[in-house]
């Protein structure tokens, strides 16, 4: 009897444990059941943009407003005044004038005689010899004369018209050096090569009269 009855209580604690586990788990999906639906219930489906009404104008884009700093408006400044066009003239190339060639009228001046170069003594030493053997004349007396008349100066002047170591006058300076045929230019009575060879020609041909105050 003891022995049934301890069955009897396993049985039943064991159908015990059996129903509680059976519970457990029911329970257990219905609350995750319940909660999927839940959760899909609470699912916020997003509304639908609405669209805008269609018109038939494009809706302008607005304008950025603008800077509303006053533009500074400049004072005392000058107007800009319009440059001329120029007006571009045909080009004539200008003729040429031919310039009249103009003759200078030869002025007549005095011409003065050119500085004579005085020569040293030696060198009219050389020269008194050279045209006395030239012309045959004394070497003596062609320095005699010379001494005489100017003291062997080639630019004396002192008596005029007269000039030169010998004091040749124009008129007879050209009268012998025509006879020459050498030039008869009277400026060359200061020229110590032209005068005594003048001098020495004129011994030659026996005019030693030329100098009287010489002889």
């Amino acid at each position: 009897m003891l022995k049934k009855l301890t069955e009897y209580c396993l049985l039943v604690i064991i159908s015990f444990c059996f129903f509680t586990v059976c519970f457990h788990a029911v329970a257990r999906a219905d609350t995750i059941s319940g909660n999927h639906f839940l959760l899909t219930d609470q699912t916020i489906t997003p509304e639908p943009t609405p669209k805008p009404p269609f018109h038939s104008f494009t809706v302008p884009t607005p304008t950025p407003p603008s800077d509303p700093s006053p533009t500074p408006t400049p004072t005392n400044l000058p107007t800009p005044t319009a440059t001329p066009t120029p007006t571009t003239l045909p080009t004539t190339t200008p003729t040429a004038t031919p310039t009249p060639t103009v003759t200078p009228t030869p002025t007549l001046t005095d011409t003065p005689p050119p500085t004579p170069t005085v020569s040293p003594t030696t060198d009219l030493e050389s020269l008194f010899i050279h045209y006395s053997n030239q012309y045959s004349v004394d070497k003596n007396e062609l320095e005699k004369i010379a001494q005489c008349e100017s003291d062997k100066n080639t630019n004396s002047a002192g008596n005029p018209p007269y000039l030169g170591m010998f004091q040749f006058s124009p008129t007879s300076w050209n009268n012998v050096r025509t006879q020459m045929n050498l030039d008869p230019n009277p400026d060359l009575r200061t020229n110590a090569d032209e005068a005594i060879k003048t001098a020495a020609y004129m011994l030659s041909r026996g005019q030693q009269s030329a100098w009287p105050n010489c002889n």
